[in-house]
């Protein structure tokens, strides 16, 4: 116990304390401090000792015995690896996932915000979904605001499946659960199937809500690295034999923040290694409906011929944010309904009501479309302005889809100061997204078009060259 003595932990950190205490032990080991063979204390005396509840012991302990710096023998103890494998890397930590905001009072009518990936609130459905819940209301009367199944309203749970066999996804009701939006979703998923100590997967970079998500049950976050049509596999294989990790979550289509779609090859190579590991993949899709080139990306879910991957769509970026509707389809082993039920109960009933009409009336086919040919101008607008303004200052691949660019700046004036490049840009009353918010290595940012007009668009990009050109200083 002598060596533990200056061992302190700090609970007003953002990082489990269990963390902190298994990284205190993995460097003591790495530096020899604890040699091969040496007993660790007991669950209950090293609790006492530093004033922790047993469980922050023992999910330090299992941590480091998951990947083999420790290991244990029935009534004898816990002992220090005699092999050990190279020093972990470093996994996500939620508070490098803290948004950057931009302060309020910067904002203004004539500010041009590409950091915004709300769509254009001229553009939402309001009539044709003030119609669904009216017919709804003469329909159903008081139902319509009953409480509804945890699962979802079956009527919606049978429509989604006719939608998602348009994207072949062939399921059942059965194997559906509504959700209010694919954060939600994330959330229940984290709480319902993750366990102090867990393993799990992400692209570099990723949404950082949905680390938060994960890495507040405890999780451990390694990232895959990417490359322009997906991950890199050789990379993912090589955590995935080390780690054995429960989850991997991606965006295969339109991946935020990059764009980036993966190749057919990759899709299918990726679930190869989830089953050969027994592990699960998580999908998010939320910006799958936004295709320019008039070719449809196949979800990973749609490939997924042993039932390993949990697919989770939110329906809210391409209608209405603040609609807050999904849904997830999930592995027969799987279950999450209770999880579901001890947060919200259910999602509001009147609105999977209305949505089960506007999805049988063609309406929500009939947006996608019609946000396609809005967006699509909007797409070739920003892509034109980039193109002509910034050839030469950033390096990109057309996404061809989804609501952003994620430019990386090739130029030496800039390099390795992506933030004081925002904030530069910021000063010209232009706002855009520096990579570190997604925890990107290098000089990455991201231009999103979502709520900016095609005559605007083409102005920020300019403000955006000149600040490159080291114009207006």
């Amino acid at each position: 116990m002598e060596v533990f003595k200056n061992l302190a932990l700090y609970r007003e950190s953002s990082i489990p304390l269990y963390r902190q205490l298994s990284d205190a032990i993995r460097v003591m080991i790495e530096d020899g401090t604890l040699a091969q063979g040496y007993k660790l204390p007991t669950i209950r005396a090293l609790s006492k000792h530093l004033k922790v509840n047993n469980m922050t012991v023992i999910s330090a302990y299992k941590y480091l015995e998951s990947h083999h710096f420790i290991y244990s023998l029935v009534g004898s103890g816990t002992y220090v690896a005699p092999e050990r494998r190279n020093q972990l890397p470093e996994p996500i930590l939620k508070n490098q996932y803290n948004a950057r905001q931009a302060v309020s009072s910067q904002i203004t009518p004539d500010t041009i915000n590409f950091a915004d990936t709300s769509t254009d609130a001229k553009l939402f459905p309001v009539e044709a979904f003030k119609k669904a819940f009216d017919d709804a209301l003469a329909r159903d009367g008081g139902l319509a605001f009953d409480y509804q199944d945890s699962q979802g309203y079956e009527p919606l749970r049978e429509s989604l499946c006719a939608y998602l066999e348009t994207c072949s996804i062939k399921t059942s009701p059965s194997r559906i659960q509504i959700i209010s939006g694919a954060q939600q979703g994330l959330d229940i998923l984290a709480k319902a199937l993750l366990e102090p100590g867990d393993v799990l997967l992400t692209e570099q970079p990723t949404f950082y809500g949905a680390v938060g998500a994960f890495a507040t049950r405890g999780a451990t976050v390694y990232e895959m690295p990417m490359e322009d049509d997906g991950p890199d596999m050789d990379a993912v294989e090589s955590l995935m034999k080390q780690y054995r990790p429960r989850f991997l979550y991606v965006m295969p289509n339109f991946q935020t923040p990059t764009g980036i779609s993966y190749g057919a090859e990759k899709k299918h190579r990726l679930l190869e290694l989830v089953y050969k590991y027994e592990s699960y993949i998580i999908e998010e899709d939320n910006q799958n409906d936004f295709y320019y080139d008039g070719n449809p990306r196949v979800p990973l879910k749609a490939l997924d011929y042993r039932n390993r991957c949990i697919y989770v769509k939110s329906f809210s970026k391409i209608l209405m944010p603040g609609l807050r509707i999904g849904c997830m389809v999930l592995p027969r082993k799987l279950a999450v309904a209770t999880v579901k039920r001890n947060t919200d109960i259910a999602t509001s009933g009147y609105i999977q009501r209305a949505f089960d009409l506007y999805l049988r009336d063609g309406g929500y086919s009939a947006h996608c479309a019609f946000m396609r040919g809005e967006y699509g101008k909007r797409y070739q607008t920003a892509l034109e302005a980039i193109k002509r303004q910034l050839t030469g200052y950033v390096k990109y691949t057309p996404p061809d889809g989804g609501l952003s660019f994620w430019l990386t700046l090739s130029r030496r004036e800039w390099s390795g100061y992506v933030e004081e490049f925002c904030e530069a840009v910021l000063a010209h009353d232009v706002i855009i997204t520096p990579g570190s918010v997604f925890s990107a290595r290098g000089d990455a940012f991201r231009v999103s078009f979502a709520a900016v007009s095609a005559d605007r668009i083409t102005e920020g990009i300019n403000v955006i060259a000149s600040v490159l050109r080291g114009e207006g200083k």
